[in-house]
């Protein structure tokens, strides 16, 4: 199998079992040996630690301006 990023997200709101923070997704095209594909959405980065999820959608807000 061969795994290609395609496209990476703008900055968000994302969320695990441990919290909140800010982070962003990226498009990923798998191949197959048979030549079948598939795109899927997986995490790119996180950029904060963990915090609230208000904490997170008050950051973002600003994100960027720094």
């Amino acid at each position: 199998m061969e795994d290609k990023v395609i496209a990476i997200g703008p900055a968000e709101v994302m969320s695990t079992p441990a919290g909140y923070y800010i982070g962003a997704w990226c498009s990923v095209q798998y191949t197959w040996e048979d030549g079948e594909t598939y795109v899927g959405k997986e995490p790119w980065a996180r950029y904060t630690d963990y915090m609230s999820e208000a904490e997170a959608v008050e950051r973002l807000k600003t994100w960027g301006d720094g």
